[in-house]
């Protein structure tokens, strides 16, 4: 029954009791209906659950009154009839009137013209009006409704009317008119308030408030509507709403029409009826879904998984486990106020299948899923999970999406479409993507544009086109490394043009439109059927609400399923787009619903994908960059925030400042020698880098390319922006503070700050960071040269080392983007503070330390993975495509070549930020955390992966981060998160409305570091177990008033202690969690500077051979020092860090409190191990080029004297005056000791052997003969040890040999050599070699952890694993992180896990040090998983190798099949956080959401001549002026 004729039955029925019954009874029954039409518990789609608000109960209250009147006013039977006769046939004409406003609504929000965040009034207004023509039906008139203005800013126009003529009588001429307005704009806010009442142009009311609102849920949700900032929608309970009304009157045609023919005068009464029509739109923020993912969702992990909440993804969704359960619940207890079946639906785009993205088969246990059945005993019933589909045999990895075939089809349309405009005058882009490239342009606001970022809009615009109305792409179609273009690569897939531009049927439709279920010549996948049902079995949308108000019967009622079917597709039978709304549906050929059984009703699916692209960008110029620059109107504007910029810094030459040199102002002679900068990957070329003058030499341990004119760092600093600052402009920003990010960590000293600084320093330290300068005060005019010089400068590998500085100077100011002004501001400060014309202010506007650099080794983040290609002629462990490296697809580099890159972050201190007031109190009080929770961060010297080898630079950015090649150029250069246990602003938790939480929006990795946001309250007094036993019976009488919220709220009376707790959302390339026990680190606790961190070398990396062979300082190496808290014994005493010691000193199995380092404790930087050994002699390279090292006859050992030119002591194969000599002799020192010549110290070092003149080996029984030490008569002397008697015959061990060393003393671990010249790892036997004769030297096979974890003096093969890790990573302690975690992750494929959801926030410690899998320390999260994108910077895969590879590759480490060396998986008590759905929106919540599946809540209403509303629209006059009626039916003249 519909909801007016429900009206009208109601109200006879009241009537009809009243007329029966006393006054005192009538009260009574105008409550009775009231409670009627207004029911508190009434399901959406069904009636529309609201609690009334004043203005509505009193308007309901006059309609029961006015209608009582009307009837005890007509007296006369015969005239009542009439009179019921007349308002019955004029509300039957207005009834078309509601279905057209209706159709306009809908299609109002179907328009791609609309931004997909919840759209504001103005924006649906704006729409709607410069589109009208496509809004007006073809019998329709457009009318403009006007008022005076009584108040600035008040609306006096409407042009959202129209009317039509109506054949009352049916006689074929028409002798009324219909007219009709839409009205949904709201007042404008000023100072929080409306600056006016509502007027008759506008929305008559706010949206009503949900039932249960108004009863014992008030302390959690709020007793009434709360706007959300300036959009004119409501947060009502967890949803936003919004009025939309409709007034439509019909009236007679009084004046004699001009044509006969059509027209005529009424006939009979000239009654008067309009109707008041209000349709309430319901959207779902993006924040109510637990999990929402733009590609598939992979849920089989192996340890048990539970998710509470709402899940959507618009790929697939692909669980099951081999080892424990997953379960998906319900989003909480059934006692909660949030206990609603939509805020726990599934909703997958593509489709279910029943494993992970590389299982073949489906997995043994089965995922569960809750149903929900509010009210029943059984509420809820847990049933299992079927797949929706189905390849050749069940292959999960073959439902998975192909994201590269994908994005290149998608690459492939705009490379067409560009093409065929090119080329055919006539055809053009849509409107759609011309209106798009505008509102960009209009969002930066420049007076001109490139040609090259003209294109880069239109084909951004035109991607994000496509993608709506391009399906995904199964591997069952497209197999890894297939061809996804076909014959498409040459031909175009494309069809039609303009508005109607479309892709090919193919790549459009999953399956042929014609029957909607075959798969062949699609995406080849079949439907699961059964008995001509499909699977997963599923209730008619509309009888699942009206028959079973909404309680899942099947399966599928729960997890709605579109099939692959794209969010717009082309319908047809309608000759047009439809798109992802209820009514947008596709039939099933001879498929049926489950229910209702009778009578049979075929199925139909509609698309289930909302592109998630407009969360809004994290690029740089983008959406979220874009309103931390903007004002806001007013504080319930959501917009206004923190941008903090870090520069790529300052690189010079040595001997130059920031004028240039002498002869040398314009840098013209260093640019002519070269322009690749030594790399701050690279060691710390001076201490004296920060220093202003031109004494900032090279260090003598550096060699630099080109010694004079290779630039080096000599100061970074970050630009920092607040839209508070005094005179700030959002268009042309300037800092509010220039913040040093110099930052040295060689070591635990020179990362401190020189000592001369205010914040952070110490005797020695080197660093200038964190240390809050006064903005820029000069011009790119003053730093002409400097600046040009910098833009010229290019890492080794080719990229650009400060590309978005080059950029901006090359375009004239005017036309500068804030991201092109900032690298100019950050340039601007690291120059300033460099040549010291800026200095620390006396009051600061933000404390020192509160915004820093640090660096720190991300395991995962390996920067190769890929062995050279010996084809090419560069190194595929050094540049990418654009370098001319051919890049495989396997990661197929040996485990001991890898090694993870350094990651400079720009550090965030929440607390610092959160406490620092900025500006006065009006219209509130800001802080460094804005009240809007927007904090932009960014560094220019982060580089993404461009691996991708296509010529096309959108088409590269696209294509890379999923072509599993990994750049070896990239640079994910990250942002820091700390001390964010408390995000809430000042010192009081009382509530304040302009104040909401956090949105750390970044395009660069970020990392969370120790406990985040905490929760000091939760939804029951009853803690949640951590076996979730108690989920669902937390009980009523135990709900707490005071979570989620903040004392001094007026809605909330009972909230008197409140929660810390705030929103808190990360939009981030990616994001890894930290510890609280988390330490970075310094590079000399991994001997970090030794490794090749530019991978230009043949050898690959290889530390720990340059470390032990070139490298003659071994304390940098594995020895105790200060750093690890213990002081050397003996500067020869050569051991593991504290936490590797494996003597009895130091119990492996007792935790240390060294935290380790992450330089060191990774488990992928390969670690030569240490064991004890024989003494053997050393010689030293004495070539001037170090590749000279490989002649043998430039190896010598000195012996006595002070070792004077090295060349006389010793000439290969001459022992005379060698042996024999004790220890103290040999300068060239021992494996035990240091070479005792100053200018050996740093010369390439090895084992000596006895050789010829030639450098050949000179042997014994035909095996050679090595040099080292044995004790006589208590002196160690130079001896000869024959392998051929090494068995009765060898050199002392070096505590034996007198070196004044007691215990066992342990050196570098290599593989040595049997009695047979079998490799072999017993340290007692000799040395291995390359080859046992002729020119063979030690075989450089070092014993690494990475393949022996716990090997020492014998092998141990075992695996790193929960209880058993001899501290190679680092030990997580239990933490708790509650954010919306934004972000990208990594693509899976057949033969390549992702990690899945339960990896998608990623980790890099050990959180299983004991016990076994059960007992892993928790990370706790509670919050929401959201996917938007892949990685574009922290590309590295999640499995280090594919399941193709040998065990060779694999790690010893257990889980994720040794192939995730990184970590050790926590417990995951994960859960989505019930608090998010209680909350006033922010911008995030407005940036996307979804409309439920059951149609908008519907009121209607008649109403009299004499409203205001209805008076305007009779006073409606046509475009050309004249009135749309005739004068004695207008109330005016």
């Amino acid at each position: 029954m519909s909801i007016r004729r429900k009206f009208f039955k109601v109200g006879i029925l009241c009537l009809k009791k009243l007329i029966s019954q006393f006054f005192s009874t009538i009260k009574k029954q105008i409550i009775w209906l009231l409670r009627t039409l207004f029911t508190t518990n009434r399901r959406r789609g069904t009636g529309n659950a609201g609690f009334v608000l004043p203005t509505v109960a009193m308007v309901s209250l006059v309609v029961v009154l006015l209608t009582t009147a009307i009837l005890f006013r007509s007296f006369e039977r015969s005239k009542n009839a009439s009179n019921v006769r007349v308002n019955e046939a004029a509300l039957n004409a207005a009834t078309p009137a509601i279905d057209r406003a209706r159709a306009k609504i809908n299609k109002l929000f179907q328009d791609g013209r609309l931004p997909r965040a919840t759209p504001t009034d103005n924006a649906l207004y704006d729409t709607l009006v410069s589109n009208l023509n496509e809004y007006t039906f073809g019998d329709e008139t457009q009318l403009k409704l006007t008022k005076s203005s009584q108040y600035t800013g008040e609306r006096t126009e409407l042009k959202t009317a129209w009317s039509y003529p109506v054949d009352t009588d049916n006689n074929g001429k028409f002798d009324s008119y219909t007219l009709y307005g839409i009205y949904f704009t709201n007042p404008p806010i000023s100072g929080g308030a409306y600056t006016h009442a509502r007027n008759s142009l506008e929305a008559r009311t706010l949206p009503m408030t949900a039932g249960n609102v108004s009863g014992d849920c008030g302390d959690t949700l709020g007793t009434s509507a709360s706007l959300v900032g300036n959009t004119g929608w409501f947060k009502i309970g967890n949803k936003l709403k919004k009025a939309f009304f409709v007034y439509t009157a019909t009236v007679p045609i009084t004046t004699t029409p001009a044509s006969n023919t059509k027209y005529e005068l009424y006939k009979g009464n000239k009654s008067f009826s309009a109707l008041e029509y209000q349709q309430e739109r319901v959207q779902i923020p993006v924040v109510n879904n637990a999990v929402l993912y733009e590609d598939d969702i992979d849920i089989s992990p192996g340890p048990t998984f539970r998710l509470n909440g709402r899940v959507f993804t618009n790929s697939n969704l692909l669980t099951g486990s081999d080892g424990n359960n997953v379960r998906l619940y319900q989003v909480s207890s059934k006692e909660s106020c949030f206990y609603d079946d939509d805020n726990a639906k599934i909703v997958i785009g593509g489709n279910l299948g029943a494993g992970g993205s590389t299982d073949t088969s489906d997995l043994s246990k089965i995922t569960q899923v809750d149903l929900f059945r509010k009210g029943e005993a059984t509420d809820p019933i847990v049933v299992d999970f079927a797949k929706s589909t189905t390849p050749a045999s069940n292959e999960a990895n073959l439902i998975a999406y192909n994201s590269l075939a994908y994005v290149q089809r998608i690459n492939r349309l705009v490379s067409a479409q560009i093409a065929d405009t090119t080329a055919n005058a006539t055809h053009s882009d849509p409107t759609e993507v011309t209106k798009g490239i505008q509102q960009q342009k209009d969002k930066l606001g420049l007076a001109s544009y490139t040609a090259p970022e003209e294109l880069a809009f239109r084909k951004q615009q035109l991607q994000l086109y496509f993608q709506k109305r391009t399906r995904r792409v199964p591997y069952k179609e497209v197999s890894f490394g297939g061809d996804a273009l076909g014959t498409y690569a040459t031909t175009s897939p494309l069809q039609d043009t303009g508005d109607i531009l479309r892709p090919v049927n193919a790549w459009m439709y999953p399956t042929d439109p014609t029957d909607g279920k075959t798969g062949t010549n699609y995406t080849s996948l079949t439907l699961s059927t059964n008995s001509g049902k499909l699977i997963p079995g599923a209730t008619e949308p509309t009888t699942l609400q009206k028959t079973y108000d909404g309680k899942e019967q099947s399966l599928g009622d729960r997890v709605v399923i579109g099939n692959n079917l794209p969010q717009i597709w082309w319908d047809s039978t309608k000759s047009g787009f439809v798109g992802p709304n209820p009514q947008d549906t596709q039939t099933i050929s001879g498929i049926n619903w489950d229910l209702p059984t009778t009578p049979s009703t075929p199925r139909t699916r509609r698309s289930r994908v909302e592109i998630l692209a407009d969360l809004g960008s994290t690029d740089r110029d983008k959406d979220w960059e874009l309103a931390a620059a903007t004002v806001p109107n007013s504080i319930q504007d959501p917009v206004g925030g923190l941008r903090v910029v870090t520069g790529g810094g300052i690189y010079l030459p040595q001997g130059y400042t920031t004028t240039g040199a002498l002869l040398d102002s314009n840098f013209a002679l260093a640019t002519a020698a070269t322009t690749n900068i030594w790399s701050d990957l690279m060691p710390v070329a001076s201490s004296t880098a920060t220093v202003a003058t031109a004494t900032s030499l090279i260090s003598n341990l550096i060699t630099l390319p080109n010694a004079t004119y290779t630039p080096y760092l000599r100061m970074r600093a970050t630009a920092v922006y607040h839209y508070k600052a005094t005179g700030y402009s959002a268009t042309s920003p300037t800092p509010i503070a220039c913040v040093s990010s110099y930052y040295d960590p060689t070591n635990s000293t020179t990362a401190k700050n020189l000592s001369t600084l205010p914040y952070g320093n110490a005797t020695g330290g080197r660093s200038n960071n964190g240390i809050v300068y006064a903005p820029p005060s000069r011009t790119t005019t003053y730093y002409q040269n400097v600046l040009a010089y910098q833009a010229q400068l290019k890492y080794q590998n080719g990229r650009w080392a400060n590309e978005a500085l080059k950029n901006a100077l090359a375009k004239a100011a005017a036309n500068r983007t804030i991201a092109e002004q900032s690298a100019i501001d950050a340039a601007l400060c690291s120059l300033q503070i460099l040549d010291g014309s800026i200095s620390v202010p006396g009051t600061l506007p933000i404390p020192h330390g509160a915004i820093k650099e640090t660096t720190f080794l991300d395991s995962r983040q390996v920067k190769a993975i890929h062995k050279d290609n010996t084809t090419t002629t560069v190194f595929e462990t050094f540049t990418n495509a654009d370098g001319g490296a051919t890049l495989g697809t396997d990661y197929d580099l040996d485990k001991k070549d890898r090694q993870p890159l350094e990651i400079r972050a720009t550090v965030l201190d929440i607390n610092s930020l959160r406490t620092t007031t900025i500006g006065g109190t009006t219209p509130a009080q800001e802080y460094l955390l804005p009240n809007s929770g927007i904090i932009y961060a960014t560094r220019n010297d982060a580089l993404p992966d461009l691996s991708s080898s296509s010529g096309d630079l959108e088409a590269k950015k696209s294509e890379s981060p999923v072509d599993y090649k990994l750049d070896p150029t990239r640079r994910p250069n990250a942002i820091m998160l700390i001390n964010g246990s408390k995000i809430g602003r000042g010192t009081s938790n009382n509530y304040r409305d302009a104040e909401k939480g956090l949105i750390l929006a970044t395009n660069l990795p970020v990392y969370v570091k120790g406990n985040f946001n905490l929760h000091t309250q939760q939804e029951f007094t009853t803690a949640l177990s951590d076996d979730w036993s108690n989920f669902y019976s937390r009980t009523k009488a135990t709900r707490n008033p005071n979570f989620a919220c903040r004392p001094s709220d007026s809605r909330l009376p009972n909230c008197t202690t409140g929660d810390e707790w705030r929103p808190a959302s990360v939009l981030a390339d990616s994001i890894t969690l930290l510890s609280n026990n988390f330490r970075e680190g310094f590079r000399n606790e991994g001997d970090y500077d030794s490794n090749d961190n530019l991978g230009n070398k043949a050898s690959g990396f290889n530390s720990y051979v340059t470390s032990w062979y070139y490298k003659s300082d071994p304390t940098t190496k594995w020895f105790y020092d200060g750093d690890s808290g213990v002081t050397n014994t003996s500067d020869a005493k050569y051991r593991l860090p504290k936490d590797f010691d494996t003597s009895s000193a130091f119990d492996p199995s007792v935790p240390s409190t060294y935290q380790g380092s992450s330089y060191l404790n990774n488990f992928v930087t390969p670690i030569q191990l240490a064991t004890r050994t024989r003494e053997f002699a050393t010689e030293v390279c004495i070539a001037t080029n170090p590749a000279d090292c490989s002649d043998n006859k430039n190896w010598v050992m000195a012996v006595g004297g002070n070792c004077n030119g090295l060349t006389s002591q010793k000439t290969a194969g001459a022992s005379n005056g060698i042996l024999g000599q004790p220890i103290s002799a040999i300068k060239t020192g021992t494996v035990a000791r240091l070479p005792d010549c100053g200018e050996a110290q740093n010369l390439p070092r090895r084992v000596a052997f006895q050789r010829d003149a030639n450098g050949n080996f000179i042997l014994n029984n035909g095996k050679p003969v090595v040099y080292g030490f044995i004790g006589e008569g208590g002196t160690a002397k130079l001896k000869l040890f024959p392998y051929d008697t090494w068995s009765t015959y060898k050199p002392g061990y070096p505590e034996d040999n007198g070196n004044g060393i007691s215990g066992t003393f342990l050196i570098p671990w290599f593989k040595t050599q049997d009695s047979s010249g079998n490799e072999s790892f017993n340290p007692d036997d000799p040395p291995l070699l390359t080859s046992q004769t002729g020119q063979g030297s030690p075989s450089q096979k070092p014993v690494l952890q990475i393949d022996f974890p716990f090997a020492y003096d014998s092998l141990d093969t075992g695996n790193i694993s929960p209880g058993k890790h001899r501290y190679w990573l680092q030990i997580a302690t239990e933490t708790t992180f509650n954010l919306i975690a934004i972000a990208g992750d990594t693509p899976a494929r057949p033969t390549e896990d992702n990690g899945g959801l339960h990896n998608f926030v990623r980790f890099m410690e050990n959180w299983n040090p004991t016990g076994g899998t059960g007992d892993a320390i928790k990370a706790r999260i509670s919050g929401s998983f959201i996917q938007i994108k892949r990685s574009a910077y922290a590309t590295a895969p999640f499995s280090t190798s594919i399941s193709t590879q040998s065990n060779d590759f694999k790690y010893k480490i257990q889980g994720n099949d040794s192939r995730t060396p990184f970590y050790l998986a926590p417990t995951r008590q994960w859960g989505y956080d019930v608090a998010l759905l209680s909350q006033s929106p922010d911008l995030l919540a407005q940036r996307l959401a979804t409309i439920p599946d059951d149609l908008p809540d519907e009121y209607f209403r008649e109403v009299g001549r004499d409203d205001a509303w209805v008076q305007s629209l009779l006073c409606a006059k046509k475009l050309d002026g004249n009135f749309a009626i005739d004068p004695d039916q207008r109330p005016c003249s």
